[in-house]
């Protein structure tokens, strides 16, 4: 299961991320919109082979795209929110986490598993929000308004990621003290 969420969650990331570099393609002149038909006529002659190669491709643009949000993310939020929690909580990350996700129960692993997907998702959609809203509003026209919308998509996605990101070390380091307790008695 864990497995299958994981696969479908890069897919997803990697869509959102087709979504702006075809629309920067298409706004920057290399595709047009003839090629597109072309390419949509072409897929439909070979729809299962088609499927299965952009299905491909989108996974592995979507750990890229997931990799990018990581390298750019982690640093910032590591330092300011991680450690400053695990700090105050006077613990270090590393072994917190390998004792709760050795010890805690299958529910509240699940419950961590579900933050960690909701922050990666989260995160991703941050950026790709931004850059499709980017792309939107060169093309001028109404085409500003929706890239606002957008923009305010990244904006409440940036605070979800950061949200949910507390919300999960918070969750550890409270998951820790009470199996910390329990092995003490």
């Amino acid at each position: 299961m864990a497995t299958t969420s994981i696969i479908i969650e890069i897919l997803v990331i990697g869509i959102f991320s087709a979504v702006w570099i075809l629309l920067g393609l298409v706004r920057t002149g290399i595709v047009n919109v003839a090629d597109l038909r072309v390419l949509t006529s072409t897929y439909e002659r070979f729809s299962s082979l088609a499927l299965i190669i952009s299905t491909a491709g989108l996974y592995q643009l979507g750990w890229l795209v997931n990799g990018l949000c990581d390298a750019v993310t982690t640093p910032l939020s590591a330092k300011r929110l991680r450690d400053k929690l695990f700090k105050a909580a006077k613990l270090e990350y590393e072994p917190v986490r390998a004792t709760v996700y050795q010890l805690a129960s299958p529910d509240l692993r699940g419950d961590l598993g579900t933050d960690r997907t909701v922050t990666r998702l989260s995160r991703a959609a941050a950026l790709n929000f931004l850059l499709i809203a980017v792309v939107m509003m060169t093309f001028g026209g109404k085409f500003i308004f929706l890239g606002l919308i957008l923009l305010a998509c990244s904006i409440g996605s940036a605070f979800q990621w950061y949200f949910r990101y507390k919300r999960y070390y918070k969750r550890i380091i409270s998951a820790y003290k009470s199996i910390r307790e329990q092995i003490s008695e």
